[in-house]
């Protein structure tokens, strides 16, 4: 008797744990706050659809809510920190092919270009490295003009930093990055000594300290103050007053941290760790910070700054200015740079060129361009207004080897495709009914000096893209890897391109632009 009482009772829970586990979370979804946006998968949640009688709503409304019902499912978030926490603790690995598991709890950013940089997939040509310095020294002369100084540091990933913790089958495929490759090459004569190698710095420190967060994919403070330092000491050739706030002098505490890759895979409570918090005593009597989400005001000089965010920084008690031009790596470093300049202008996630302006309003005596590996290419775009400039001078002070203007065209055009062309008043015209029209010239063959300079005076009916394919010895066709391009405005353009490349000249494509319309070419030439 008393057995079929436990059997029913047994039942019985069994069936009311069941239905509470049912149950469960479409309570929590009926009568909880929805969340409007997923910070561990960074994307914006599905709303709630709205139903309307039309034959369109009924194809659609059964996969949109069941969209919505599977992003606010409740509970969710747990179920997924269950999912997760399995997959990193007893199976070693992660469950999202961004991040990496390494040992010992280290955590690894391994996006598709972060990861294919670390194996040495994506080191550059000579060419776009001459192009990258030549950036670089056009920077500094047209800041040096000026009077201002100009420093480069760009931040190494933290997966080549340490490497020692990636799993066993990541470690052997570490290879040259292509800031590796680029500082190497800035290393040879003539040297451009405006630059620190900050993973030297690294190396050498992170054998007693940590330099970056296991779980996060910035630098940690400590990271930073070496960094600091080394900015710092690099400013002494220029300012000798200058003297990098004292170690010693820091508040020190540690606390329990989580970095924005386990947030990313939602294991945050798993993968804590022990992060040393470097405070600068009284900093808030000393400095007071400004933050702009932009655009800012309009009495402000950063009102032509229209995306990203910018913070001032003001210390009365020191003298020299500063622009610096960085992005999430900059935060760490901002309190401590504070310290040694009466005023800093913060800008993250813009480019030089974008800047120009405000630097010439703001005129700091300094301009520190701080990136991490992953906008590092951007970050060295090309200034169009200094590369103009620079090239203007080569074709002031070097005679154009081959010049093309008036009848000249009729002679020298190879092949023509998608525009029809007539000749008129000493100009090339050219009407093009389609956004592919290609222009060849038939141009000195055998030519493999570098850089070649280009120059094109041409009228564009519309604001459109200009182009130049070129071939190379090793790659005797056009390809979208090996191409010049730049925006041109409606009307009258002077184009100015260069190629560090050795070039086939015989084989040098224009496609003048992706717009019907009809183009006026009045000179094209070349120099070197």
């Amino acid at each position: 008797m008393q057995l079929k009482k436990l059997e029913k009772y047994t039942g019985l829970t069994v069936t009311v744990i069941f239905l509470v586990m049912i149950l469960m979370p479409i309570l929590v979804m009926k009568f909880t706050r929805e969340s409007q946006i997923s910070m561990v998968e960074k994307r914006r949640l599905a709303k709630l659809p709205e139903f309307h009688f039309s034959i369109e709503d009924i194809k659609t409304y059964p996969r949109n809510y069941e969209n919505y019902f599977n992003d606010h499912f409740g509970l969710r978030s747990r179920f997924v920190w269950l999912y997760n926490s399995v997959f990193v603790s007893l199976l070693e690995t992660s469950p999202n092919f961004d991040v990496i598991v390494g040992n010992d709890k280290w955590l690894f950013f391994a996006t598709g270009f972060n990861y294919q940089d670390f194996t040495g997939s994506r080191l550059k040509s000579v060419g776009t490295l001459m192009e990258w310095k030549q950036r670089l020294e056009e920077r500094q002369k047209w800041l040096a003009k000026k009077g201002i100084r100009y420093l480069l540091l760009p931040v190494p990933y933290k997966i080549s930093v340490y490497s020692e913790y990636l799993p066993d089958r990541i470690q052997p495929l570490a290879g040259e990055t292509e800031v590796e490759q680029f500082l190497t090459f800035l290393n040879q004569p003539p040297q451009f000594e405006d630059v620190i190698d900050v993973k030297k710095l690294f190396m050498e420190a992170k054998n007693s300290q940590l330099v970056y967060h296991k779980t996060d994919t910035h630098w940690n403070l400590v990271g930073a103050y070496i960094a600091y330092t080394a900015i710092i000491n690099h400013f002494q050739r220029w300012f000798p007053e200058m003297q990098p706030f004292p170690w010693d002098e820091l508040k020190k505490n540690n606390i329990s941290f989580n970095g924005n890759l386990s947030d990313f895979i939602n294991i945050g409570s798993l993968y804590q760790e022990d992060n040393l918090v470097l405070d600068i005593p009284d900093f808030g009597k000393k400095v007071l910070l400004q933050a702009y989400q932009l655009p800012a005001p309009p009495e402000n000089s950063l009102q032509r700054l229209r995306h990203g965010r910018a913070e001032i920084s003001l210390n009365p008690s020191e003298n020299r200015s500063a622009l610096v031009i960085t992005d999430s790596f900059g935060t760490a470093l901002k309190n401590f740079l504070a310290m040694n300049f009466r005023k800093i202008i913060f800008v993250q996630d813009a480019r030089f060129e974008d800047l120009m302006h405000l630097i010439e309003i703001e005129h700091p005596d300094v301009v520190l361009d701080l990136n991490g590996s992953v906008r590092f290419p951007v970050a060295l775009g090309d200034s169009i207004a200094l590369r103009n400039e620079s090239i203007k001078k080569v074709f002031n002070n070097n005679k154009s080897f081959y010049h093309l203007s008036g009848n000249d065209f009729s002679s020298h055009i190879k092949q023509i495709a998608g525009t029809k062309y007539k000749y008129e008043s000493g100009r090339l015209l050219l009407q093009s009914n389609g956004n592919d029209p290609q222009l060849v010239f038939d141009s000195p063959s055998g030519f493999s000096k570098k850089p070649l300079y280009i120059h094109c005076r041409m009228t564009a009916p519309a604001n459109t893209i200009f182009q130049i394919f070129y071939q190379t010895k090793n790659t005797p066709y056009y390809t979208e890897k090996n191409m010049l391009q730049t925006n041109i405005q409606k009307g009258i353009n002077d184009i100015y391109l260069r190629l560090y490349e050795p070039v086939a000249i015989d084989s040098l494509r224009i496609d003048f632009g992706k717009l019907a319309g009809q183009y006026e070419m009045e000179t094209f030439e070349l120099s070197y």
